[in-house]
């Protein structure tokens, strides 16, 4: 934790002295800034001066003030909504419009409209080159009217039923006619539209209403025809004959069953009361005239009869005339009730035999109304067409009468009314040379002052960074020759023999705790090594290959393995010859870490995706060695932001010395050794001069000829 600290610390940048850089450069700063400022002022004065002119249309319902119809002002409404202001943007900027004022303005005989009118320099010498046809691919209309629609602007205002039209133009007078004229046009479009259909479809319109004239005719003549033949003439409430009778034959029908009733039950009363000798129950013979005549001489002369019993004796010839008075009176009143029976006898017979007869009309009118009811099925389905069409036809004249009523009015108010016309302006909006001015100044100068910060922190953090990480893994041993440990690697190794075997895969202790005495282990497989290394998290592995080429797989096959394992991983390419590039993009021709110290690419185009699996690599590149060696200072910087960008940096260090590993390995880097033989001498030199040199001991890995199968790797790097 120490050594990390101190790292830290060491590495700390300088903010002071990156912002006094921008003191020690103000004066190259403030040159620079002016030269652009100046620059730019003479660009501005050969800009011609631009004018931009505005009319703003305010859109509406305006209603008609004669219409042929009620619903004529609704039918005509405009729709005020957001898509329908949008339809009248696209109106303004119809190129039939456009057309008329380019022709009425003669703009196509104007420079500033069509380019091949005003030639420059520049533009001949592009057409001579072949880098432009000059426009003589483009017909002048065309040229025209892109320069036209370049220079218009049309839009809703904010939160408003207000349409904006802006041109802009070299001539003043130029930007405020034209957005006058385009208002003024659509005003005239939005009465022509208003107006409907045009003469020429009136015209067209008419031959279709004399054919719909003649169909309903047909139709109607056809209606006609077949209530004639089909005899269903109609009465009152629109009854056909027949069923009108039928109606009135039900009703004198009823009628007269009533009057058969009647006459029975009277006839029977005075049967009933002739039998029985009392016509006082009879009313009907009661209502007769001539029987209440002869009740009152009978009434009068029973009076007369018992005044004279009160005086004469039965036998007394006046008592005997008045009874025989009396009893012709009775007899002459029972044959008058007889007389009165048989004439209500006559009278309900005679209802009798009428109710007979008009028993067999109704028969007769039922099958009369069942045919018509058929034919009248008929009929309506004639009637409904004749309607259909009559309805067509008048729904035509009313639109034709509207639409021909619309094409002789004189004055149609439009849908929309110009409230702001363009002026003409007196001052340019562009270019505004003031504020251009002051913004190309301190614009310039707050660019180069960001470049010089830039140039200071990379200049600054890589110096000291690589210095204070070489300096830090030799905290512990003092430094020695390359010939010192080249001789002491070499006595070592030939007084020491291998006895015993190590175990087969890494510990976590060998991991992360440094070895002061190590021994020479035997190579493990590069899956095994893979799946100890996982249990750290992340980690910065630096890979030796002392063998060289037939060796050259160990660092390509861990990146492949750590990646199989869901690790995010990147290999950087450090080998003279490139031998993990050829393995795991085929190609040592794409741009890598030469290229990108030598500035010659960005950081993105020097990180490539492995072809066979997840994991990235930045390829050993193609840069010249002096430009690579002027950057070799950002190494440091490099492998520190890959490192904090992947879950494991591998660096494939190849042949290098202990000078170049020292380069990319710090206390905390895993160092490895991938090797066909663990217990070459070349290996255990490299071993013998890591441990004098002060570094982490090393692991050594060998690639069996399955792991190479599995991760399509060649046996050997070609």
């Amino acid at each position: 934790m120490a050594g990390e600290h101190e790292l830290n610390r060491d590495v700390d940048i300088d903010l002071g002295g990156i912002f006094g850089s921008i003191w020690r450069n103000k004066f190259k700063l403030f040159v620079i800034s002016l030269i652009v400022t100046l620059l730019t002022f003479a660009v501005l004065q050969v800009i011609s001066p631009r004018y931009r002119s505005e009319a703003r249309i305010l859109i509406r319902n305006s209603d008609p003030v004669l219409s042929a119809t009620g619903n004529a002002t609704a039918q005509g409404q405009l729709n005020l909504d957001d898509p329908g202001i949008a339809s009248q943007v696209q109106l303004l900027q119809s190129r039939t419009i456009a057309r008329k004022i380019i022709a009425d303005l003669a703009l196509k005989e104007k420079p500033e409209f069509d380019p091949r009118l005003e030639s420059s320099v520049l533009s001949s010498v592009f057409s001579i080159l072949g880098l432009s046809d000059g426009g003589r691919g483009v017909t002048a209309e065309d040229r025209v009217l892109e320069s036209f629609y370049k220079k218009l602007k049309v839009f809703q205002a904010d939160r408003a039923r207000v349409i904006v039209v802006q041109f802009w133009s070299k001539d003043p007078k130029l930007a405020a006619e034209i957005p006058n004229r385009i208002a003024d046009e659509y005003i005239a479009l939005q009465e022509e539209l208003k107006r409907g259909a045009g003469p020429a479809e009136l015209e067209k319109l008419e031959p279709e209403l004399k054919a719909l004239r003649a169909s309903v005719m047909k139709a109607e003549a056809a209606v006609a025809e077949f209530r004639e033949s089909s005899d269903l003439l109609q009465g009152r409430d629109n009854d056909t004959l027949a069923t009108q009778e039928l109606s009135e034959i039900s009703t004198e029908l009823g009628r007269v069953r009533a009057q058969l009733s009647q006459a029975e039950a009277n006839a029977a009363a005075v049967s009933r009361a002739l039998q029985s000798g009392s016509l006082d129950t009879a009313s009907r013979v009661l209502q007769s005239t001539l029987i209440q005549r002869l009740r009152e001489r009978q009434v009068t002369l029973n009076g007369e009869l018992a005044e004279l019993l009160t005086t004469l004796l039965p036998g007394h010839p006046r008592v005997q005339s008045l009874q025989s008075q009396i009893s012709a009176l009775n007899t002459q009143i029972s044959e008058e009730a007889e007389k009165i029976q048989q004439s209500l006898q006559e009278e309900a017979e005679v209802a009798r035999e009428r109710e007979q007869d008009l028993l067999q009309r109704r028969n007769q009118l039922k099958s009369e109304a069942g045919r018509v009811g058929k034919a009248q099925v008929t009929l309506r389905s004639l009637e409904r067409e004749a309607d259909a069409q009559r309805q067509l036809l008048n729904s035509y004249l009313v639109r034709f009468k509207e639409a021909k009523s619309l094409q002789n009015r004189e004055f149609l108010p439009a849908d929309a009314y110009v409230f702001a016309r363009a002026q003409v302006q007196s001052k340019a909006y562009f270019p505004k040379k003031v504020p251009t001015l002051i913004g190309a100044f301190f614009g310039t100068f707050v660019l180069g002052s960001m470049f010089t910060l830039a140039g200071a922190v990379l200049s600054s953090g890589s110096s000291r960074q690589s210095q204070m990480t070489y300096e830090t893994m030799r905290m512990t041993e003092p430094v020695i020759s390359d010939e010192e440990i080249y001789a002491a690697a070499a006595d070592e190794a030939e007084r020491e023999t291998v006895e015993e075997t190590p175990p087969l895969a890494p510990t976590m202790e060998s991991l992360t705790q440094p070895v002061t005495q190590p021994e020479t282990p035997v190579g493990d497989g590069v899956f095994k090594t893979a799946r100890s290394l996982m249990m750290l998290g992340k980690a910065r592995i630096a890979v030796l290959t002392p063998e060289g080429e037939i060796a050259a797989q160990g660092a390509s096959a861990l990146a492949r393995s750590l990646a199989s394992m869901g690790a995010t991983v990147a290999l950087v390419d450090m080998t003279g010859d490139g031998a993990s590039s050829s393995i795991m993009l085929g190609s040592v021709e794409f741009p890598g870490i030469k290229d990108f110290m030598a500035g010659a690419c960005d950081f993105g185009d020097a990180i490539h995706g492995d072809m066979s699996s997840s994991a990235h690599i930045m390829p050993v590149g193609s840069a010249d060695a002096v430009l690579m060696a002027d950057g070799i200072e950002r190494l440091p910087a490099i492998i520190d932001a890959l490192q904090s960008t992947y879950d494991y940096l591998i660096v494939d260090c190849g042949l290098a010395d202990i000078g170049g590993l020292a380069r990319v390995s710090d206390g905390s880097t895993v160092n490895i050794i991938s090797a066909q033989d663990s217990n070459g001498s070349e290996v255990r030199l490299a071993i013998e001069m890591m441990k004098h040199a002060g570094f982490r001991a090393p692991l050594i890995i060998e690639v069996s000829d399955e792991e190479k199968r599995l991760m399509g790797m060649a046996a050997s790097v070609a």
